[in-house]
């Protein structure tokens, strides 16, 4: 029965296919009488002319030719465009051309690469920019015209594009091939399925029915199934955690508090606690860097235990440590080295020269000298100390040259820094002094003489007084005969002032008197003994100020910020954010695009004023709190000083080139000062010319490092 179906269906094909063939004879018959006007047969012998979407170009073309379209045609047209077909154009990268045009001679491409400022100005120049693209075959920008731009706009928002039919007829031809081998339509055949696979299915289906062959059923699993658990669950196991069912260990408990140790007790050993000076000390460290978050105590019974303070907030963060933190452990824990995270650095032999050893040390004063200054050639080198004295030392020799008697604590000294101009500027209590040092030559002191002139009565300035002090005074029996005072006039100020300094030019300099308010903050003119407050908004107390060395700007800082502000408007130009908790100095670069501060809470903190505002580089060396920082004048070196008796030098290289970043390297550590009730060294200076360094500490003596 099956051989007889097939028979007559394959009789049934062959009949099909004869009469085709005559129908397509008989219409070639009548055309031989007709040539001019062919008749377009169909699969039922209709003309082909009554259907609507019949194209009378067939006639002369064809039924073999390809009709191409105008753009087609002008494609074709053009001699030299690219015949390289639809293949990667990145296998010409490193060629000079892009493909070969119908010729066969290489299509070589564009000279010169447009770069940023070129489609910078085409952008700005050129109409036709947004409808321009890049043809990767040729090389060449082409323009996009009206139609194919709105061909392309309808494709984005989803719409049906111009000369497009959405309802368009089913083809009889079930493909549709660019280059079509034959004209003719697919036999009915190749519509029936394979006989090969026919008999592949029939043999499945009897397997399946007599049970040869079985489907694939997925397994279910019948052992303990992986569940979720939270913190608090009951049923975990006494160790808190869970097994999986292969052993695995997945869940991690919460953490266990630590028990106790003998110091927590309510009656502890004396062992436990602490003397006066642990005490001092304990309280003196930051609440992070303290070994406990408790003081041991002893009570004779449990009844005279008082609240505990800390309870809440212990319970607290506890609770939000158990809330937030992940309880699961990492299996693909990285696996990193600690000493490739540290930075590659040349050694510091290669980077000489630089203050290593100690050389020399200034003896004289009785108690802490809090601040020292140079004079610009670098042969001499003043101090102020809380006994009350400035003194001029001889930076060579060590030998003290001069000393002045102070009415109160000296907190800042500054030296002129126009050379010959031996001038120092003292902050003593509420005043603000002008020394002449006297150790020039004659014809200097003449000559500052003559530059100095004040008046003999006192000058009542709108918020200052200016009054002159005698030349010398009579020497009494306590003190030694070179123990003068050489005031050529002194500023009186509302309240006490903890910082000067000179402007450039030698003329101007600033003071800064922290609680003084409105009055915090003033510039002094020496030549017309003229003071000027031109800042008067300061809503936190100020801690230093200093002139920019070649612009018109102050910098001045407060308790968090510093700001720089400009001389000539007035305004605040730039804040600086170093993110401390409270600045104690800073110093500005001799270039003026980098600047360096310190704080109280040991950081240390580099600017690059020419990037940004925030912090460059924060540096963490110091135990204690950082004093004081310095720039040198000519080589590339700045250091830092602290309570715990060290001075950090490091090497700083600044660039010309904006695009390299400053180059920092740690050199060496200096110490030698002796800690007195926990203060260690106070201020750090750098010779004008050479790669030395001079620090004064607390224990009242002046150490020159070489």
């Amino acid at each position: 029965e099956k051989l007889g179906r097939m028979k007559k269906q394959k009789k049934v094909q062959e009949d099909s296919e004869d009469e085709f063939e005559e129908i397509i004879e008989y219409a070639s018959d009548e055309d031989e009488d007709e040539p001019e006007e062919p008749i377009m047969m169909g699969m039922n012998g209709d003309d082909l002319r009554d259907d609507e979407d019949y194209d009378p170009r067939q006639e002369k073309s064809g039924p073999t030719d390809f009709i191409y379209d105008s753009e087609s045609e002008e494609e074709w047209d053009d001699p030299n465009r690219n015949t390289v077909g639809d293949i990667p154009m990145e296998y010409y990268n490193d060629y000079d051309h892009l493909g070969y045009n119908i010729r066969g001679e290489k299509v070589l491409k564009p000279t010169g690469k447009k770069d940023q400022i070129d489609d910078f100005i085409s952008k700005e120049d050129n109409p036709d920019y947004w409808r321009t693209v890049y043809d990767p075959k040729t090389g060449k920008e082409v323009v996009i015209n009206h139609d194919d731009w709105q061909f392309i706009k309808s494709i984005v928002t989803g719409e049906i594009p111009d000369g497009v039919d959405p309802f368009m007829d089913f083809l009889d031809r079930p493909y549709d091939d660019i280059h079509p081998i034959k004209s003719s339509l697919l036999p009915k055949r190749s519509f029936t399925p394979h006989l090969g696979e026919r008999k592949k299915i029939e043999k499945i289906i009897k397997g399946l029915r007599a049970g040869t062959i079985k489907p694939y059923h997925f397994k279910k699993s019948t052992g303990p199934q992986r569940t979720a658990n939270t913190v608090w669950d009951e049923t975990l196991k006494a160790d808190g955690s869970n097994v999986s069912a292969i052993g695995q260990k997945y869940y991690t408990g919460f953490g266990k508090a630590t028990l106790p140790s003998h110091s927590e007790s309510y009656n502890p050993s004396k062992e436990y606690l602490m003397t006066p000076d642990e005490l001092r000390e304990f309280r003196s460290l930051d609440e992070r860097d303290r070994p406990t978050d408790y003081i041991p105590q002893k009570f004779n019974s449990m009844l005279a235990i008082p609240g505990y303070r800390a309870l809440l907030k212990e319970r607290n963060r506890r609770f939000m440590d158990m809330q937030f933190m992940p309880r699961i452990k990492r299996k693909n824990r990285p696996k990193i080295d600690p000493q490739s995270l540290i930075p590659k650095l040349p050694p510091p032999e290669t980077l000489k020269p630089f203050p290593s050893q100690l050389s020399l040390d200034y003896i004289g004063h009785t108690d802490i000298v809090r601040c020292i200054t140079l004079s610009p050639n670098g042969q001499y080198l003043a101090s102020g100390s809380d006994d009350k004295t400035v003194r001029v030392w001889e930076v060579s020799t060590g030998r003290c040259v001069k000393t002045f008697i102070m009415e109160g604590i000296v907190r800042s000294i500054a030296w002129n820094p126009v050379p010959e101009v031996y001038l120092l500027l003292v902050a003593c209590e509420n005043t603000v002094s002008v020394l002449s040092a006297e150790i020039g030559t004659e014809a200097q002191n003449l000559e500052v003489e003559k530059k100095l002139k004040f008046p003999e009565i006192s000058k009542l300035d709108s918020v200052v007084i200016w009054r002159k002090m005698k030349k010398e005074k009579e020497i009494t029996q306590e003190l030694d005969p070179d123990e003068l005072i050489s005031m050529r006039c002194v500023i009186d100020q509302q309240k006490a002032v903890w910082c000067v300094n000179w402007h450039a030019k030698g003329d101007y300099f600033v003071s800064v008197a922290p609680d003084g308010a409105k009055l915090s903050l003033m510039i002094h003119q020496l030549s017309s003994q003229r003071t000027q407050t031109p800042l008067k908004r300061f809503p936190e107390k100020l801690t230093w100020a200093q002139f920019h060395p070649e612009k018109p700007y102050l910098f001045v800082s407060n308790r968090l910020t510093i700001k720089t502000y400009n001389l000539r408007t007035l305004g605040v130009d730039r804040i600086l954010k170093p993110q401390m908790r409270w600045i104690s100095h800073f110093d500005i670069h001799p270039l003026g695009d980098n600047l360096l501060t310190s704080s109280y809470d040991s950081k240390v903190v580099w600017f690059d004023l020419d990037l940004k505002s925030d912090p460059y580089q924060v540096l963490r060396y110091h135990k204690k709190a950082a004093r004081r920082v310095a720039y040198h004048p000519q080589y590339p070196l700045f250091a830092s000083c602290s309570d715990d008796g060290a001075v950090h030098v490091f090497h700083g290289m600044v660039y010309d080139d904006l695009n390299k970043t400053p180059y920092i390297v740690p050199l060496k550590s200096l110490k030698g000062h002796t800690m007195v009730d926990d203060l260690g060294v106070m201020d750090i200076k750098f010779h004008p010319t050479q790669p030395w360094l001079f620090s004064s500490g607390a224990d009242g003596v002046i150490k020159l490092f070489t």
